[in-house]
């Protein structure tokens, strides 16, 4: 059987940033990105970490952060 390949994307939310607004920019990441919540955590201050994966897609280049 073939292992699946993925790429992974590491976020960090501000505590400042809204439920609703890392709800929103998740979303947005799931539909255009095709990105799926692979680990979440709130720290004691407030700040969210957030792991994302999609499948590694032939053809196309790796995510690279700007």
């Amino acid at each position: 059987m073939a292992e699946r390949s993925y790429e992974y994307q590491r976020v960090w939310f501000p505590r400042e940033m809204t439920r609703t607004g890392v709800r929103v920019t998740l979303s947005v990441h799931a539909s255009y990105g095709e990105w799926e919540l692979m680990r979440s955590r709130v720290y004691p201050d407030g700040r969210r970490w957030v792991e994302l994966r999609r499948r590694a897609r032939p053809g196309l280049p790796a995510f690279s952060p700007a």
